[in-house]
């Protein structure tokens, strides 16, 4: 997919050999507001309005420069689609079930192009499928009986939607297995086989947020965390707010679920802890 829109890029004008960057500059700049919309809908219930909002607007400001972290620091620009299609698939799916009835499907058929498109760029993706089956349980589960059916109706025209998008890339790796689990036995071969190595991933992961960073070559600032100070204060109060409203709250399920979720490649490779 990064292939197509470097090309786009190309037509547009960026002839140079950054117009592979193009795709992930704008990527992350969509990124920015699509964390308001995603975050304003997810908290929906578990914050006042007021509160809400301005909780959504300092996460798209924390965002604005902390995607610095998988595009600018990178070599690599494979990871720079998963943000800006995560954020934009929760925030529908939540938009869709807080107006249920009253917006229609077209919410559904967006996750469904979109989660399917996304599937085309890489491995990183591929973890956006399971965060929106967990949601879309978990809505699911806690919905009032009688909305229920509109949900699974939607839930359906997702699932159809994003596999036909998908299905010349199914159609590929059912002809090619090797080729959908070849990157997983690069990259993953330690962790998987070796529970030290897991643990040791765990640690690089935990200290990588607020003390030490990733030393790999494709990091371009060695050593620094995730977070700055004063970032690390917002991060460990946050994790307070989740796990003390863990019980009465969807919203503190889901945000933990989510960030498991998005550690997992970095927990899965032979490099932690992999921005």
């Amino acid at each position: 997919l990064m292939v197509y829109l470097t090309a786009a890029a190309q037509l547009i004008g960026f002839t140079g050999i950054s117009s592979s960057r193009i795709a992930s500059a704008a990527l992350g700049l969509i990124a920015v507001p699509l964390a308001y919309a995603c975050f304003d809908e997810v908290l929906r219930g578990a914050f006042e309005p007021r509160t809400r909002r301005w909780i959504a607007a300092l996460a798209a400001f924390v965002l604005s420069y902390l995607l610095h972290w998988v595009i600018v620091s990178r070599v690599g620009t494979g990871p720079s689609l998963a943000p800006a299609a995560a954020l934009f698939c929760v925030w529908q799916l939540k938009r869709a079930k807080n107006n249920v009835g009253q917006i229609g499907n077209l919410p559904y058929v967006l996750i469904g192009i979109v989660a399917g498109l996304a599937q085309y760029n890489g491995p990183h993706a591929r973890f956006i499928l399971p965060l929106l089956g967990f949601i879309a349980l978990h809505d699911l589960v806690t919905s009032a009986p009688s909305r229920r059916s509109q949900l699974i109706t939607g839930y359906c025209i997702t699932a159809i939607t994003a596999l036909l998008v998908a299905s010349p890339l199914i159609a590929f790796f059912l002809r090619e297995p090797e080729w959908l689990f070849a990157r997983a036995r690069i990259t993953a071969g330690g962790p998987l086989n070796d529970p030290k190595a897991f643990r040791d991933n765990l640690y690089l992961i935990l200290i990588s947020f607020n003390f030490v960073g990733s030393f790999a070559p494709l990091t371009n600032y060695p050593g620094l965390p995730m977070f700055d100070l004063i970032q690390s204060v917002g991060f460990f109060a946050g994790h307070g707010w989740v796990l003390w409203n863990l019980r009465k709250s969807a919203a503190a399920r889901e945000l933990l679920v989510w960030e498991v979720l998005m550690v997992l490649p970095s927990l899965l490779t032979s490099d932690a802890p992999n921005f």
